[in-house]
């Protein structure tokens, strides 16, 4: 019946005994069909065939005419239909995908996001939830016991397409608590991550944090704002200290993935039998005392970001091969998994090294450098540009002053004269230390000379006179002298460990058991 021939009404009354019968009558007197009514306390809905001209005065007249009464008004929707309508615009514009069935798993709804999730078209109604989803027992185990289960993570192929949600239960029972059916919730992996992203991200840097007014330097900034806005691989070269990291972080934020993750590894900090499981993650079982489930790796929680790579001449043959491999076909597998995961992910890499060079000597694959090679950068030294120096050592007194409880600070012209002649090897994080140190040690709010201590003359702040230590203290002095010289002389942490007779893994260890930095 079309919705032109339905009449919808609202009768408004006090609650007695036989108020439903009486308005019933009405309608039963005057032959008129009533297609569905609900009945509250205080309001009757009725929905029936149009009644129109006089005879609807006279229904309507009877009707108000009824003991307890109070008005009657037209309507564009009863109760149960608004609800319906309500419901089902919930299910339509929810980003939630939503999966009702029947205790025999059979789909008695899916709502469009779902069907997104699902890669479906159509209908899911009628069809077996196996056709859609794996079988996992969580769902029988809610259907049998009511044990509902929250956040369950899947990771399967549906009709040419990687499938990555969170799925969630609410069993549905009857009035005597058996249950008759599940609704499920699948969140898209995707969007989980953009929600915490963007709940946990820190202040997005920019390139209005890099400090200069060198015109060298404010050439690779400009240069690296324009390639920030497409999505070709960036290589950038420079020495430790010299900000890599922090242009990495300014071309993401000014990039198409800026609202998405931006995950940073330094690649010589990962010993080699670990960096392919934390690049790539792992699958269920593939390793003794492994998380169970398995684990995702940077790529997979990078997806929709930018996964920047510092060190990256560090990587081994094998890494290297399956890097080129995710580069080629934007796709990954997990260590012990068989399945293709797609990733949409932009590449930033960085180096201290001459990876040409290395190319040369088969250090480095070629195919690989020309992949990473599509727009290189490379971050001057600060002894190229020393006319940072004074605006950048104030920049380091106004953040780090405040910090430290100390503001309003001066640098007096001889501690100026101090920095501007020293060669600084490490670089603009070498500066920001000294500035760091000069704060802790002024007692006014002028930083003289005096207290500039770069280099080799650091050692002025230590007595003249020895301390008297104890034998395990000298030689865990010894032992840090020896591999922070070693690091010094070689600049890459596994050619460290083969000149001091080490594993790459151990002179890890014990350059964190003796606190010493990655200054590589």
């Amino acid at each position: 019946m079309s919705d032109k021939n339905i009449q919808r009404i609202r009768i408004r009354t006090i609650d007695r005994v036989h108020m439903t019968a009486d308005i019933l009558k009405v309608f039963s007197t005057h032959q008129v069909n009533i297609i569905w009514m609900e009945v509250y306390t205080h309001v009757v809905y009725i929905k029936f065939e149009r009644v129109t001209g006089v005879l609807w005065d006279e229904i309507g007249n009877e009707i108000l005419a009824i003991d307890g009464v109070q008005g009657l008004e037209d309507v564009d929707l009863i109760a149960f239909e608004q609800r319906e309508q309500l419901i089902e615009t919930i299910l339509k514009f929810s980003s939630d995908g939503f999966i009702v069935i029947n205790k025999d798993k059979i789909i008695e709804l899916a709502n469009p996001t779902a069907l997104k999730i699902l890669n479906e078209e159509g209908f899911l109604e009628g069809q077996s939830l196996a056709k859609v989803l794996p079988p996992f027992d969580l769902v029988d185990k809610a259907i049998e016991s009511g044990m509902n289960f929250t956040n369950h993570p899947l990771l399967f192929e549906h009709k040419g397409k990687i499938c990555h949600c969170l799925v969630s239960s609410s069993t549905i029972a009857n009035e005597t608590g058996a249950v008759q059916g599940v609704i499920l919730t699948l969140r898209d992996m995707q969007d989980v991550r953009e929600m915490v992203h963007s709940i946990t991200q820190s202040r997005q840097i920019t390139f209005n944090d890099i400090i200069t007014q060198n015109a060298d330097m404010l050439a690779v900034v400009k240069l690296a704002r324009n390639v920030a806005r497409n999505k070709s691989t960036v290589l950038i070269y420079g020495d430790s200290g010299t900000g890599k990291e922090l242009f990495a972080r300014a071309i993401h934020s000014q990039g198409i993935h800026r609202n998405n993750p931006f995950v940073p590894l330094n690649c010589a900090a990962i010993p080699d039998t670990l960096i392919e499981s934390e690049l790539f993650g792992y699958e269920d079982g593939t390793f003794t005392g492994g998380k169970k489930g398995g684990k995702q790796g940077l790529f997979e929680l990078a997806h929709g970001g930018t996964l920047f790579l510092d060190e990256v001449g560090e990587l081994s043959p094998h890494v290297q091969a399956k890097l080129l491999r995710v580069l080629q076909e934007g796709c990954i597998r997990r260590v012990g998994g068989q399945k293709e995961i797609p990733v949409d992910v932009r590449i930033v890499t960085a180096t201290h090294r001459d990876l040409e060079s290395m190319v040369k000597t088969g250090q480095f694959r070629e195919d690989l450098f020309y992949r990473l090679h599509v727009i290189p950068l490379r971050i001057p030294s600060l002894r190229e540009h020393k006319d940072d120096i004074p605006l950048l050592a104030r920049h380091f007194m106004s953040i780090l002053g405040p910090q430290l409880g100390k503001s309003e600070l001066i640098l007096d012209a001889g501690a100026l004269d101090k920095l501007m002649v020293y060669a600084w090897p490490g670089n603009i994080r070498e500066l920001s230390n000294v500035i760091e140190r000069a704060i802790c040690l002024c007692e006014g709010n002028v930083i003289t000379e005096g207290l500039i201590f770069t280099g080799k003359s650091s050692s002025e702040v230590i007595s003249e006179a020895p301390p008297v230590v104890s034998l395990p203290e000298a030689v865990a002095a010894t032992e840090r002298t020896l591999i922070a010289n070693a690091i010094a002389n070689h600049r890459s942490i596994r050619q460290a460990a083969k000149t001091l007779g080490v594993t790459h893994t151990l002179l890890l260890n014990r350059m964190k058991k003796l606190h010493i930095d990655n200054v590589v």
